[in-house]
């Protein structure tokens, strides 16, 4: 089920007579349902556009509502208290008739209740618009969500006389942790990948979990993904750390999180060259069956004013796209040296 606050929260823009709503999301079969379920129960009526569909239902069936132009005329003759929702509209915010006109239509739209919903992956908003519109960005699905895309694999496998896996809580729960920050569809392709010929829940299993959230990184040239083989076993030594990571992992847990106990922030890990600092990182990651993505803090880091706060803003929403994860901060002390010496005066690492 969709996250409630996010509806609750459309629920009162719509309401509250907020004309243009910019939802972001890749998912817009999963969110059109709900966007139509949330108008019926606000006594609203309801309308879509795609640009091979046009208007449903249109006003005037002869009428080529494809044409953005056509489209918002049709939405002024449209009768009060309706939600339309505009399927991937955001390519024709290049034309300045069509953003004049939307413009225009921004009163009539708060006298008659109408509310225009743009729902795409894209968050563009023309700066005409700016004043008179809302940016949100929907969430993706939460554990819960995920736990009905889990069933409906293992209903699955069960269809094709696969033998009954027994999934203690512990294992769902890792389960569904390695895929959260997935689209629904991807969690689900995700977990019928790594399970529907499996025989038992293992580590590779989890490791092809982790292994879905790479294709959010690719192209960044700041952050790298790195696969997980060695486990905490592999390292040599270091046994109160070990302990330490084995018993503060239990905190990511749905269980500690109800008791209000909080998730481990981060581990220093300092030493010469070759003691073990990576192993480590990867270790870390796959024992929380978490994504590992390796950032080289030199690479973050620019002298041109003002790079440096993007990158850093660009690293932060990557990570967050992708959570839970393993951020690996490496070479962190050559943010802190500056030219010849002299200590770094850098905004991102101060």
């Amino acid at each position: 089920m969709i996250s409630r606050r996010a509806l609750d929260d459309l629920r009162l823009r719509i309401q509250s007579r907020y004309a243009l709503l910019f939802l972001i999301t890749w998912e817009e079969e999963r969110w059109l349902l709900a966007l139509r379920r949330l108008a019926e129960e606000a006594g609203r009526a309801f309308a879509t556009w795609s640009i091979t569909e046009g208007l449903q239902p249109a006003l005037n069936a002869e009428q080529d509502t494809t044409r953005p132009d056509l489209l918002l005329e049709q939405i002024a003759a449209y009768h009060p208290s309706c939600v339309f929702v505009l399927k991937d509209f955001h390519p024709y915010w290049s034309d300045p008739r069509v953003v004049r006109r939307l413009r225009e239509l921004v009163p009539s739209l708060l006298a008659q209740d109408k509310t225009l919903l743009f729902l795409g992956p894209s968050g563009q908003v023309p700066l005409e618009l700016s004043k008179d519109a809302v940016k949100i960005e929907l969430p993706l699905p939460d554990l819960e969500e995920l736990r009905e895309e889990l069933r409906a694999v293992l209903e699955e496998r069960a269809r094709a006389r696969r033998p009954r896996l027994r999934l203690h809580p512990h294992e769902e729960e890792r389960l569904l942790k390695a895929v959260l920050g997935l689209t629904g569809q991807q969690a689900r392709k995700a977990l019928g990948r790594a399970l529907l010929t499996a025989d038992q829940v293992d580590e590779s299993v989890y490791a092809i979990l982790v292994s879905e959230k790479k294709s959010m990184i690719e192209g960044s040239d700041l952050l790298e993904f790195q696969e997980l083989r060695e486990g905490v076993e592999e390292v040599g030594g270091l046994e109160a750390l070990k302990d330490w990571l084995k018993k503060r992992a239990e905190a990511f847990s749905e269980r500690a999180q109800q008791k209000g106990i909080p998730a481990p922030k981060g581990v220093l890990l300092l030493g010469v060259q070759g003691c073990g600092k990576s192993l480590t990182a990867r270790a870390v990651a796959k024992l929380l069956s978490f994504p590992l993505v390796r950032l080289d803090v030199s690479t973050l880091l620019s002298s041109d004013t003002g790079v440096s706060e993007k990158n850093m803003r660009d690293v932060l929403h990557l990570m967050e796209m992708i959570a839970p994860a393993v951020l690996w901060l490496d070479e962190v002390e050559k943010g802190f040296a500056g030219e010849e010496g002299q200590p770094s005066q850098d905004a991102v690492m101060t």
